[in-house]
């Protein structure tokens, strides 16, 4: 199956508005800003969808870490549950100093068996990056795998597929 349109649109859409506006998509989630900014977004966006395609905004929510002497302030917004390849479970808004990066933790399936997994990725201004398998229960251990990930400097891509985000 390939993914939902709505899941799809609203992972891209989170993404721009990250890249395209880090200060403003950093004071929608903060603690003091928008609760309901995040689930009246995914209603908004499923109200432009034919009846078919709209999902409820069931499990959508937002979880803030701030930034401290390791690590960068990171939003989380929890997806309703995946069901199709690239569909995302979680969107990590990485901000450190002056520069904002976006992960996404996406349901796949191994290539080989079909079965079931999940793959980080980074999606950019100029496109995105597969990280490759990742694997994370919740969103701590989500945040978690970027950490490690960002301090790592010897980290590389396995592929980078330019599209235009920002």
């Amino acid at each position: 199956m390939s993914a939902r349109t709505h899941h799809f649109r609203m992972k891209y859409l989170m993404a721009q508005l990250a890249l395209q506006g880090p200060q403003r998509f950093l004071d929608k989630f903060r603690p003091g800003g928008d609760e309901r900014f995040f689930t009246d977004l995914w209603t908004a966006v499923g109200r432009e969808l034919d009846p078919a395609e709209r999902l409820p905004n069931e499990g959508a929510s937002v979880w803030h870490r701030p930034a401290d002497a390791q690590r960068g302030e990171l939003v989380v917004l929890t997806l309703p549950a995946p069901a199709a390849v690239s569909e995302a479970y979680f969107i990590g808004v990485l901000f450190q100093a002056t520069r904002c990066r976006v992960f996404c933790l996406e349901h796949s399936e191994h290539p080989m068996t079909k079965s079931a997994s999940t793959v980080l990725s980074e999606l950019a201004a100029n496109g995105r990056s597969n990280w490759g398998e990742a694997v994370a229960t919740d969103r701590e251990a989500f945040a978690a795998l970027i950490d490690a990930l960002v301090s790592d400097p010897d980290a590389a891509p396995l592929t980078f597929t330019p599209i235009r985000l920002a």
